[in-house]
């Protein structure tokens, strides 16, 4: 996959980010997640890579890379619920979005549970999204 130019930029300006992670949208598909500790995005990349085997992450690729200060990995690209970021001043609507789909949250740990994969503690509305049709976590490194 060939990567924009200016992607240190994009990664920099990015909004839509979490504790550890910034995101930034390749194309349609694909995105890049970066950090700025080399185990939180190994400790990332792994769990999804093992939560998307059972349709509970959208699916990542395996390969490791650096991008000036950042340790990156590739994602295919979900639709956000809700990013943290721009709802953090309007609380009323990050707290619709989150009863809304509190019952697809309780359904996916419930699978996640079963499946034996490692609990998530951060489920939050803003980790989750939709890829394919199927509820998944965006949020893998389970801080």
């Amino acid at each position: 996959m060939n990567l924009p130019e200016n992607i240190k930029d994009q990664i920099e300006d990015s909004i839509q980010s979490g504790v550890c992670c910034k995101f930034v949208r390749i194309d349609d598909n694909w995105g890049i997640k970066a950090f700025l500790n080399e185990d939180d995005r190994d400790r990332s990349q792994n769990n999804q890579l093992e939560y998307a085997e059972y349709g509970l992450a959208p699916p990542c690729e395996c390969n490791r890379f650096e991008v000036g200060p950042y340790y990156c990995f590739v994602t295919r690209v979900a639709e956000i619920l809700a990013c943290p970021s721009v709802y953090r001043k309007e609380r009323d609507e990050w707290d619709k979005i989150g009863k809304k789909n509190q019952k697809y949250i309780d359904n996916w740990q419930t699978m996640a549970n079963d499946a034996g994969l490692p609990e998530v503690f951060d489920d939050h509305v803003g980790n989750f999204g939709w890829y394919e049709g199927d509820f998944v976590l965006i949020d893998c490194g389970n801080d």
